[in-house]
């Protein structure tokens, strides 16, 4: 978590919350679009986090070319899941 985060602990379990049931909620049409929503915004929120491993990647213990691998994939994912989830709502 980056530096200016209050309570990261708290944050990483209320963002758990959010992205299990918004990832369920995929599965119902009727939810899809409200849980695309709430996936997006939480990829968004969640890049702050991955951008400070990426400065300091001392702290989190991941490799250095692990984290640089995910950043193509972080900057896709917001897109695809925008993508999949308005399209799919949209079929029903």
């Amino acid at each position: 978590m980056p530096p200016l985060v209050p309570w990261p602990r708290a944050l990483v379990l209320v963002s758990g919350g959010v992205e299990l049931p918004s990832a369920a909620g995929l599965h119902e049409a009727v939810r899809r679009r409200a849980a695309g929503i709430a996936l997006f915004v939480l990829t968004i929120l969640a890049t702050s986090a991955h951008v400070d491993m990426l400065q300091r990647p001392a702290l989190c213990g991941v490799p250095h070319r692990a984290i640089v691998a995910r950043l193509p994939l972080q900057v896709a994912l917001p897109g695809l899941i925008a993508w999949s989830t308005m399209a799919r709502a949209a079929a029903g």
